[in-house]
């Protein structure tokens, strides 16, 4: 095959070539483009969960601890003067186990984490 053949044969694949690159780009572009919307779908779904279920600050402190009680996780009571957060489901008293944590010691300021 002469060169000006070969670059004649070339110019004719050149369109064809281009097409097919073309359209495998978008083939793979819109599964991608599916794979990330569908992430972010179930992205947003677990936002909207955690959310919901999120508490204020206010919403967590159950007043003065009292022996009849279990207390949830993530809950604040005082007790002798003392501010703790349940770290666990308990009905322990709290500062005698480690279920508790002391958040701020009573006629205290809050203690830096």
């Amino acid at each position: 095959m002469k060169m000006n053949e070969m670059e004649a044969l070339l110019k004719d694949l050149a369109p064809v070539i281009r097409e097919f690159v073309a359209t495998s780009i978008d083939k793979a572009g819109d599964g991608i483009r599916s794979e990330i919307k569908l992430r972010n779908e179930q992205y947003n779904a677990r936002l909207t969960a955690l959310e919901a279920g999120q508490k204020s600050l206010a919403d967590a402190y159950e007043g003065g601890w009292r022996k009849s009680r279990t207390y949830e996780r993530g809950v604040l009571v005082t007790h002798k003067s003392s501010l703790w957060l349940a770290d666990c489901d308990s009905s322990s008293e709290p500062g005698t186990c480690g279920d508790f944590k002391l958040i701020s010691k009573g006629g205290q300021p809050p203690r830096a984490a």
